[in-house]
């Protein structure tokens, strides 16, 4: 599969139905740990690079994701036990 690209990363969710002002409050809390140099020292120390962003940016990560492995999972005919 060499047009395949694979990258680790990792995301805060909320359940859905969350009200949009806890959303928009945890986004800034998680944004701002992001930028504190505590944080990023310990998470480029394991190998991370912290980005943040906003709960838009993340929905769009996660459908283009979906459709990504939706469709390689289709067109390889995988199963899954």
């Amino acid at each position: 599969m060499p047009d395949l690209e694979v990258e680790t990363w990792y995301a805060l969710f909320a359940p859905a139905g969350t009200p949009g002002t806890i959303v928009a409050q945890l986004n800034r809390e998680a944004n701002r740990l992001l930028q504190d140099p505590q944080v990023k020292d310990v998470l480029s120390k394991q190998g991370l690079v912290p980005a943040g962003g906003t709960p838009e940016a993340l929905g769009e990560r996660v459908t283009q994701e979906v459709a990504k492995w939706s469709k390689l999972v289709k067109d390889r005919k995988l199963t899954f036990q």
